[in-house]
C-alpha cells in the first residue's frame, strides 16, 4: 500500500452490521505477491507490474514511515506493518496526530497492547510480525490474553511471595519462627487458591472443603514443632518441608487446584535448597495432577514442566530436560504469543540448558532470542531479564568474547541490585558470574571482592547449609587463588566446594567432576601426583559417561589429565589426550577458541618431546598468535 493512515482507512458496516474498516487509495501501491491475488480470484491489468520489476517509489507520508524508507530503501510489506502500528498506537492514545516518539510505551497503559505495537514498530523489518493477519489475531485474542496473562502474574506473585517467606524463614534458627515461616509459605499459596475458587460462586461447597483442607495442614505443621511432639528437639526447615509434602500428597486428592500449586511450590523451594530428587518427584506428582485437571494448553501444566525440567537439569538429565522445556515453551507461545515476558524467560531457560549440553552456539541463539523479547517489551528492572543477561554474558565469555560480556555482566547485578536491596540469591549468582569473568582477565582484587560477598550472602540465605550457590562460590574462590598462587588456600576452598557437592549431587553427577577436576589440578601443584591422577582419571570417566562424546566439559577434562601426564614425564599418553581435546573443542566454539589453542600448545610440547619441530613449531606459533590477540600477552595461556 505505502501510504497506510488515517485518511485512507474508512468505517463502514460489514454483513453483520459491526464496523468494519476499509482500506483505500491503492494509487501508489505495488504488487508484492501474484500468487495471493490469484488465490481470491484477482487480475490485473496489463499494465500493473510486480514490484520487483519495477523501482518503488517513496510516496507516502512521514509520520507512518518506517525507518527503512527514510533511509531511501525500498518499501514491503513490513513497512505498511509499521504504519499500521502507528495507526494503532494514536488510536490507542486517542490522537490521531501524536508521532511514534522515543519512550512512546509509556502512553500505553495497557502491555499488551504494548506488546502488539512493538510487534509492528521494531526498528528492524525482519523482527515485525510477518503480516497484518497476525496482528488482526493478536486483537482478536485480547480478551483471552488478558485473562491468561492475569492468571500468569498471580501463579508469579505466588511464586515470590512463597519464596520471600521461605527465606526468612532460613534466617531464623529458633523452632517457632522456623515453622512460622514455612507455614507462611503454604499459607499465602493456599489463601489465593480459596480466593480464585470463592470467584467461583458454582463451586462454593469446594471453597469450604479447602479451607477446611488448609487448616488442617496448618496445624499438624505446627504440631511438628510442638515440644511435647519433639522432646525438645530443634525442628530444621526440610522436616517441615517433608511434612507439608507428605500432607499434601495425602489429604488434597480431591482438590487438583490446591493439590497441584502446593505439590508445584514445595518442588520449587525443594529445587531452592538443591534438593534435586525430591524437587523432581513433587514436580513430577504437579505435572500429573495439573494435567488431569487442565487437558491441553494451560499455563499452570507449563509451570509444573518447567518447574519438573529444573529438577532434571540439576540432576544431570539433561535430554529429560530439554524435552521439559521445550514443551513448556511451546505451550506458553501458543497461550501467551511469541512477544511475553514469560516466554522470553522460557527461552532463556532453554539456552541456559542446551549451554550445559554442550551446544553453545544453539544456546546462544535461544538466549539472544529471549533477550530479543524483553527489549522489544520495553520493561523495567526484571529479575528474568538480568538472568537472560549473565546468560549471554556467559556463553560470551566462554567464547572468550571478555569486552562484549563485562557489559552485560555488569547490567545484570546492577538490575539484580535495584530489584532486591536485602540479601538476595540472585544478586549472589550475579556476583559470582562477574567475578568468573573478572578472575579470567586478571582483576584478582575484584574478582575475590564479588566472590566473598557472594558467599556471604549464600552462607547467610542457606544458614551454612549445602546449596549451589554457596559451592559456586567456594569454587570460584578456590580457582581464583590457584591463579594466584596460593594453592594452601586453593585447596582448602576447593575441598569444602566438593564435600558440599557430595552432599547435594550423585557421585557420578557432572557437578561432581567439576569439583574432582578442580581439585585435582591443585594437587599436582602441590607435588601429589597419585592422588591428582585419580581424581583426573575419575573425572574424564563422569564427563564422559554423563555428557557425550562432544561436550566442551569432557574436552577440559581431557587437557587436564594430558596436561598432568607431560608435566610427569609420560608424553606419549598424553598425546591423544590433547588431540581428542582439541577435536571437541574445535567442533563446538569458533576456529582459534582460547581453550583450543590452549590444548594446541600442549599438543606441541609432546610433538617436540619427539623431536617432530617443525609440526610443533607451528602449533606453538597458531597458539601464540591467537592467545595474544585474544587474552594478551601477559595472560596464563599465552605465557
Amino acid at each position: 500500500h505505502k501510504d497506510v493512515k488515517p485518511d485512507n482507512v474508512l468505517i463502514g458496516k460489514g454483513p453483520s452490521g459491526r464496523p468494519q474498516a476499509i482500506l483505500i487509495d491503492f494509487g501508489v501501491g505495488a504488487i508484492t505477491d501474484q500468487q495471493r491475488l490469484a488465490e481470491v480470484g484477482i487480475t490485473v491489468l496489463g499494465l500493473t507490474l510486480p514490484s520487483e520489476e519495477t523501482p518503488s517509489s517513496q510516496t507516502g507520508t512521514r509520520l507512518y514511515m518506517a525507518p527503512e524508507l527514510l533511509e531511501g530503501k525500498a518499501a514491503t510489506l513490513q513497512a505498511d506493518l509499521y504504519a499500521l502500528g502507528v495507526l494503532l498506537y494514536q488510536l490507542v492514545v486517542g490522537d490521531l496526530r501524536r508521532a511514534l516518539a522515543s519512550g512512546w510505551q509509556r502512553d500505553v497503559e495497557d502491555d499488551l497492547l504494548r506488546e502488539d505495537i512493538a510487534a509492528t514498530v521494531d526498528g528492524v523489518p525482519a523482527n515485525r510480525l510477518a503480516d497484518a493477519h497476525q496482528l488482526a489475531e493478536r486483537l482478536r485474542k485480547l480478551p483471552k490474553r488478558r485473562e491468561a496473562q492475569q492468571e500468569e502474574r498471580q501463579h508469579q506473585l505466588e511464586a515470590e511471595r512463597a519464596r520471600e517467606a521461605y527465606a526468612r524463614s532460613l534466617r531464623r534458627r529458633r523452632i517457632t519462627l522456623t515453622a512460622m515461616g514455612v507455614l507462611a509459605l503454604f499459607a499465602v499459596t493456599a489463601l489465593v487458591q480459596n480466593r480464585r475458587i470463592a470467584r467461583e460462586a458454582e463451586r462454593a461447597n469446594v471453597e469450604a472443603e479447602a479451607a477446611r483442607q488448609v487448616s488442617d495442614f496448618l496445624v499438624d505443621l505446627f504440631s511438628l514443632s510442638n515440644p511435647d511432639e519433639t522432646g525438645g528437639r530443634e525442628v530444621t526447615v526440610r522436616e517441615l518441608l517433608d511434612r507439608g509434602a507428605q500432607r499434601v500428597d495425602d489429604d488434597l486428592a480431591d482438590q487438583p487446584e490446591i493439590q497441584s500449586r502446593l505439590l508445584q511450590t514445595i518442588a520449587s523451594v525443594y529445587n531452592r535448597i538443591g534438593s534435586y530428587q525430591e524437587a523432581a518427584e513433587k514436580a513430577g506428582l504437579a505435572l500429573d495432577v495439573a494435567r488431569e485437571r487442565y487437558p491441553g494448553d494451560h499455563l499452570e501444566v507449563a509451570a509444573c514442566l518447567e518447574e519438573l525440567a529444573d529438577a532434571r537439569a540439576h540432576l544431570g538429565e539433561f535430554d529429560a530436560a530439554e524435552t521439559l522445556y521445550r514443551e513448556a515453551l511451546a505451550m506458553r507461545r501458543r497461550v501467551l504469543g511469541e512477544r511475553n515476558v514469560t516466554v522470553a524467560a522460557s527461552l532463556d531457560d532453554l539456552g541456559s540448558l542446551l549451554r550445559q549440553k554442550g551446544k553453545p552456539a544453539a544456546a546462544e541463539q535461544a538466549v539472544r532470542q529471549s533477550l530479543a523479547t524483553f527489549e522489544g517489551l520495553a520493561l523495567g528492572d526484571d529479575p528474568r531479564w538480568a538472568k537472560a543477561l549473565s546468560n549471554l554474558a556467559r556463553l560470551l565469555r566462554e567464547k572468550g568474547e571478555f569486552d562484549a560480556a563485562e557489559p552485560l555482566y555488569r547490567e545484570a547485578l546492577g538490575m539484580q541490585r535495584r530489584l532486591h536491596s536485602a540479601p538476595h540469591h540472585e544478586v549472589a549468582n550475579a556476583l559470582e558470574d562477574y567475578a568468573a569473568l573478572l578472575q579470567e582477565v586478571g582483576r584478582y582484587e575484584e574478582a575475590e571482592a564479588f566472590y566473598r560477598e557472594s558467599l556471604a550472602i549464600g552462607e547467610k540465605l542457606f544458614d551454612d547449609q549445602p546449596h549451589p550457590d554457596v559451592v559456586a562460590a567456594l569454587n570460584g574462590l578456590g580457582e581464583l587463588y590457584f591463579r594466584k598462587g596460593d594453592y594452601r588456600a586453593s585447596e582448602s576452598f576447593l575441598r569444602r566446594s566438593l564435600e558440599m557437592r557430595r552432599q547435594i549431587y550423585s557421585e557420578d553427577h557432572p557437578e561432581i567432576a567439576t569439583g574432582l577436576n578442580n581439585l585435582a589440578v591443585v594437587l599436582q601443584r602441590l607435588d601429589r601426583d597419585d592422588e591428582a591422577e585419580e581424581l583426573l582419571r575419575e573425572t574424564v570417566a563422569i564427563d564422559r559417561k554423563r555428557l557425550g562424546e562432544d561436550h566442551p566439559n569432557l574436552a577440559t577434562s581431557l587437557h587436564n589429565l594430558a596436561q598432568f601426564l607431560f608435566y610427569t614425564g609420560k608424553p606419549a599418553p598424553a598425546e591423544p589426550l590433547y588431540r581428542e581435546a582439541i577435536g571437541i573443542y574445535e567442533k563446538a566454539y569458533p576456529s582459534g577458541h582460547w581453550m583450543a589453542m590452549r590444548s594446541k600448545a600442549g599438543l606441541a610440547k609432546c610433538l617436540q618431546a619427539r623431536g617432530e619441530f617443525s609440526p610443533a613449531e607451528a602449533l606453538l606459533l597458531e597458539a601464540y598468535t591467537f592467545l595474544e590477540r585474544d587474552q594478551g600477552e601477559t595472560a596464563s595461556p599465552t605465557q
